[in-house]
């Protein structure tokens, strides 16, 4: 295609020179021949265009998965302590919870289970029997879980009754149980001998403490 081109340009060319000669007159050019030469030219060659491969990324995959299982587990923990909330609040509405008591036979078991323990039981095995000493311990225990149940005071074995002292400071009756717990403290800890005159003689102290946080209570 290029030299037939090439050949019409020297033609158009000469033509010129020509016509610029002189008075001759420059070769014709007729239309036949024109449309024979167009035919010859091919027109619709083009370069091949390269195509360009575009790629495009996809968005990485998010695996909902685990989301939905935290989001139920979520949800979840939300209606329980919804659910421990409305119980405690219902407790706490209706008074202390009574608590089903269960009979001990000794000191040992009535601490270990202060708060089921029929400690009424056991301080009265402990009066026929006159064992005086262990009914004392009986009377103060039987302080610490009415305290317990009211609320008063947190009760723990390993506790101290210096600690619950300190939790019953801005308690109206503090002073009682503060002078309950010497009088207990000296006799219990002192290893002196308690008889069923002296046991008589505090008996009074341990109800009318009973009778004032049954009051506050």
């Amino acid at each position: 295609m290029r030299v037939r081109v090439i050949q019409i340009l020297i033609l158009l060319l000469l033509v010129s020179t020509f016509s610029e000669a002189g008075n001759d007159s420059p070769p014709s050019l007729d239309r036949d021949s024109w449309q024979e030469m167009r035919k010859e030219i091919d027109y619709s060659e083009e370069r091949p265009r390269e195509r360009k491969n575009i790629q495009f990324n996809s968005p990485p995959k998010v695996d909902i998965s685990w989301m939905r299982i935290l989001v139920y587990i979520l949800i979840a923990g939300i209606l329980l302590y919804l659910l421990y909330r409305i119980i405690t609040w219902t407790l706490e509405s209706n008074g202390p919870v009574k608590r089903t008591r269960f009979r001990v036979s000794s000191i040992g078991q009535a601490e270990e289970n202060l708060r089921s323990a029929d400690l009424d039981h056991l301080l009265n095995q402990l009066l026929e029997k006159g064992n005086y000493r262990e009914a004392l311990r009986v009377q103060y225990l039987k302080v610490l879980q009415e305290l317990d149940q009211g609320g008063f005071i947190r009760w723990k074995k390993h506790k101290t009754n210096g600690d619950y002292l300190y939790e019953l400071k801005e308690r109206p009756f503090f002073d009682s149980f503060k002078v309950s717990t010497l009088e207990f403290e000296e006799h219990w800890y002192g290893e002196i001998p308690v008889d069923k005159r002296l046991y008589l003689n505090l008996e009074p102290m341990f109800n009318d403490l009973h009778q004032e946080l049954q009051i506050h209570g």
